[in-house]
């Protein structure tokens, strides 16, 4: 089964941040709020693009086991975008002993976004690499995403589905889409519309069967 949490990203995760204003941050992948990082510098420059226009940036991170910390690729440790312009930090190929991790970033002393707490135009997705049942908590409630086993289409039809992202707009702690089906090899993408202080986090199947789901379709 896939682990599922926003809080502790691991290589089939990725976080989506808007820069709605123009300055300079700081930004890494770390596994604790302690010790040293290997991050980079990401220069926003004033533009009147409206929010949601913007243009997408990638970082990508690899797990380098001789300092033990996450890297940026050379080409992301000095990033130039426009404001209002959004960027996917996600990861390259897990290495062995690959922890997971959060995103950090930071103006001075101001913290501009941590993934562990999803806020407004925030985004976490996950790619569904095992078929099964998930059961998922945003805030008290529970909902679901059911994955389909790719032996269950044909070569053509999974190879359609699992290029479509699933995208599920929460506003406030509550999912449009409460039960989401898809396919292994398919990513979801959590959008948050609205909101502050989210994560998304699994909870045992079985557990939340026997309490009761709420919201399913």
């Amino acid at each position: 089964m896939d682990f599922l949490n926003s809080q502790h990203l691991t290589s089939q995760d990725s976080f989506i941040h808007p820069f709605r204003n123009a300055g300079t941050f700081d930004y890494s992948a770390r596994t604790s709020d302690y010790g040293d990082v290997q991050g980079g510098t990401i220069m926003v420059q004033a533009a009147k693009a409206a929010i949601g226009k913007g243009n997408q940036h990638n970082v990508v991170f690899h797990w380098d086991p001789a300092i033990r910390a996450f890297v940026p690729r050379e080409q992301d440790r000095k990033l130039t975008i426009k404001q209002n312009d959004f960027v996917i930090f996600h990861f390259d190929q897990a290495q062995p002993g690959q922890p997971p991790c959060f995103i950090f970033g930071q103006s001075g002393e101001k913290v501009e976004f941590d993934s562990r707490r999803l806020g407004t135009h925030d985004a976490f997705t996950h790619f569904f690499l095992s078929a099964g049942e998930y059961a998922y908590r945003i805030g008290r409630d529970v909902h679901r995403v059911s994955v389909a086993s790719h032996q269950e289409f044909s070569a053509e039809e999974h190879e359609q589905r699992a290029r479509e992202g699933v995208v599920v707009i929460i506003a406030g702690e509550q999912p449009r889409t409460k039960h989401v089906k898809v396919v292994a090899g398919q990513t979801v993408v959590w959008a948050v519309e609205k909101g502050e202080n989210l994560s998304i986090q699994s909870v045992a199947y079985e557990d939340a069967k026997k309490a009761g789901t709420r919201g399913q379709a």
